[in-house]
This record gives structure tokens, sequence and C-alpha cells, in this order.
């Protein structure tokens, strides 16, 4: 049991007993109290390990079944945690509409134990509406959710968010007294342990700026020089301009893949605070890699698809054919062949000289979907035309991979093109055993 912290525990047996719709008073008897059954499901650790234990078996589980539930929520929470942050991208980098749209979409909305990151993404969507009461009612409520499970919260000083986002709002009603207010409640109940830690420099710089307009200069400048101090640390200031796509590609490249996603997720953060539309869609696309190259295609998929809304804020078009690429494999995987076709047929739409080895694992993917489906000839066409970027651009590897395949698919059809195929690809067999690339 000391592997399992006591909130994990609390969040398993309560969704165990509400799953089952019965009430907590159900369960108790001489042995456990309907008030000692609330501590464990809140997750309080001064709870002894006999009495969770007793209440886990009273729910009908043991502790190896404890195990499995305990995978299997943790995938869940990697899986909402990543929605909760591509859904901030997008309401920051995109826009409100569209955020307002995946949130929906995600069904987060509807679940109760993120319902404090829900209520601040809801507050952002409706500040940037300019619907500004909405906005205050939301961000308030979701302070409240945070107070009541702080043991659960407080590190991830999303409180600290909430009276940013507050005193935004008040500075743009010009009800500066109560923006100062706010704000410095943000800055007070700063944990510097925990997580989002730009958060402390962005209420420190709005503070100077919130103090300014109030002709308090002296206070004003005071809070400019703490705001200097407090960009020092690499979360924060100096990693505006630190390469995180380059330090996760490596990181990939040499398989440290709890580093690259450590480091993608700091810079995906950086990158949407900072407004860096191209940064954020490669850091998105780099963290999609990871989680494909772990073949973990749920969390990857989040990532590319993530990487493709921002496409109206990207300076590059030519990018997108790697994530279509990349969409159309996952599909592939999860069995969804419509999506897969649609995807793949996008990626080889574009004409870009530099993306040919894209195109041409298009097109090769295309054939291997067509050639699952049962359509041959389909997958002839899709195999040819790999075949041809190959063979225009010396990719003998590749050109030896889609005339095995092309092969394959003749010897049924036509016996004198499968000839010609065979002696082709004899031909470019040579070339490599030449040393050709």
């Amino acid at each position: 049991m000391d592997r399992y912290n006591s909130l994990d525990f609390g969040k398993i047996v309560r969704k165990l007993r509400t799953s089952r719709g019965l009430p907590m008073k159900f369960f108790e008897d001489k042995e456990i109290s309907q008030g000692t059954i609330s501590k464990i499901e809140r997750g309080d650790p001064t709870v002894s390990k006999h009495k969770r234990f007793y209440y886990l078996e009273k729910l009908g589980y043991n502790l190896e079944k404890l195990q499995e539930l305990l995978e299997e929520e943790n995938s869940i929470a990697q899986l909402e945690h990543l929605q909760l942050k591509s859904i901030e991208t997008i309401i920051d980098l995109v826009g409100a509409k569209e955020g307002l749209k995946q949130l929906r979409k995600s069904g987060l909305h509807e679940k109760i134990h993120v319902k404090p990151m829900v209520n601040f993404l809801r507050g952002k969507i409706h500040y940037q509406k300019k619907l500004y009461d909405k906005a205050k009612n939301v961000l308030l409520e979701a302070i409240k959710l945070i107070d009541r499970n702080l043991a659960v919260w407080e590190s991830t000083n999303l409180k600290s968010s909430c009276f940013g986002e507050l005193a935004r709002i008040f500075f743009q009603e010009k009800k500066y007294d109560e923006t100062i207010a706010y704000n410095q409640r943000g800055i007070d109940s700063f944990v510097e342990q925990g997580t989002r830690k730009y958060t402390k420099a962005i209420l420190l710089s709005n503070h100077s700026l919130y103090l300014l307009r109030q002709d308090l200069l002296e206070e004003s400048l005071e809070m400019v020089k703490n705001c200097k101090h407090n960009l020092g640390s690499q979360e924060t200031g100096l990693s505006f301009i630190y390469p995180y796509n380059v330090e996760v590609n490596a990181l990939i490249e040499n398989k440290s893949y709890t580093q690259a996603i450590q480091s993608a997720e700091i810079g995906i953060e950086i990158a949407r605070i900072s407004q860096s539309y191209d940064r954020s869609f490669q850091l998105w696309s780099s963290l999609g890699d990871v989680y494909f190259e772990q073949e973990e295609f749920p969390l990857a998929l989040i990532c590319y698809q993530t990487a493709l809304r921002l496409k109206p804020r990207v300076s590059y078009e030519n990018w997108f054919t790697y994530i279509r690429l990349q969409l159309g494999l996952i599909y592939i995987q999860m069995k969804d062949f419509t999506l897969a076709e649609f995807h793949l047929q996008e990626a080889v739409k574009t004409s870009d000289e530099s993306r040919m080895d894209h195109i041409y694992e298009a097109y090769n993917a295309l054939g291997d979907l067509y050639l699952l489906l049962g359509h041959t000839q389909k997958a002839v066409h899709s195999l040819q035309r790999a075949l041809h970027i190959a063979q225009d651009h010396k990719l003998y590897k590749q050109e030896r991979e889609s005339l095995t395949k092309l092969c394959q698919c003749q010897c049924y059809l036509d016996m004198e093109q499968y000839q010609n195929y065979v002696n082709s690809l004899v031909s470019v067999s040579i070339q490599l055993q030449r040393g050709g690339d």
C-alpha cells in the first residue's frame, strides 16, 4: 500500500462506490464509520491501512485488483491531462470558439474530478468573448472547488492562475482596486515547488502594470525588480528562447522518452504563453512522435490533432504533410479505416519537393490500407505512385519496398507486369548492395 498514495486510493474507491449507485452509509458498520469512509475517499493520509483495506474488501475488491484499477486510472489521468493541455493551447493560440468546441467534444466538462481545470478553461473562453460576469462566476467556482480539495490541487498552482485571470477581468472593467487585490491573492497563493511555474512571473509582471495604472510608481518599480529576479529560472523567462524543440528531438533520437515528454510539456506551456505558434506546432508534433514511438496511439492522436488545429496560425503549409501521414498511420492501427484514408489522401495533396519522403510514406501507407481492405487495384495505383517518387528521388530502399509490394499484388493480376517488377526489384537490390542509399 505504501506504493499508492492516499489520494489515488481514495479516487479509486469513490469511483467503485458511486458506480454502484450506493451511498457511503450503506457500507458503514461497527468496524468503519461513514465519517472514516468519507476521509478515505477524500484521500486523507491519517486513515490507517487496515481501515482502507477493510473498505476496499467491503466494496468487493482486493489488493491485486487495486493494482489493475490504479494502472487503468493512471492511463485515463494521463489522457485527460494531455486533453486539458491541448484545449488550453487551442484557446490561447487558435481562439475561444475552437477551444469551446474541443472542450465540449472531449466530454471533460462532465467529469467532476477535473471540474476546477475545466472551469478555469471556461473562464478563459468567456474572457476572450468579453463575457466578463460569466468568466468571473466560473473562475470563482473553480477556486471554491480547489479549496475543498486543496491536497489534490494546491501544487498545480491553478488557484493562482484563477486569481490572475480574475485580475485581468477587473482590469478590463477598469476596477483597479479589485484588480490589484485579486492579483495579489494570486501571488500569495503561489506554491514555489508546484507546477505552472511561469504563473508567478506573469502575476508579478501584470502587478507592476496594475500598480502603475494606480500611479503607484515606486511600488511598480519594486514589482519589476521582483519580476526580473523570478525570470531567472529556466521555466519562466529564459525558456522563451530555449530551444525545447531541438532538445526534444535529440531526446527522441536517444530514446530518452520520459525526458522528452517532460521537456516537450514545458516547451508547450512556454510556447502557449509567449504566443509562439510555430514552436507550439513543432512541440506538439514532437510530443506526438514520442507517444507514437511508444505505441501510445490515443496520446499521440491528441498531440497530432492539436498540431493540426494550429494550422490557421502556422507559417508553413508543408509542415502538415507529416501530421496527416502520422494521423493516417494511427487510424490504421486503431482500425478506423475511413479516417485513415482521409488523412493519407490529404497528405499526398502537397507538391512540396522537400517533403517527398513523407509523400512517399503516405502513398505507401495507402497501398497497405487498400491491401488490408482487399482493394487490390487501388493498392496498386497508390504503390505505383510511391514507386515513381522513390525512383525520381533515388530513394533506393523505398524503391525496393514498393517493388516488393507491387510484385505481391501483380502476381494475382498481371503476370507480365509482375515479371517487370521482379526484374526492377533485382536491379535495385544490386544497386543497394553496391552501396546505393
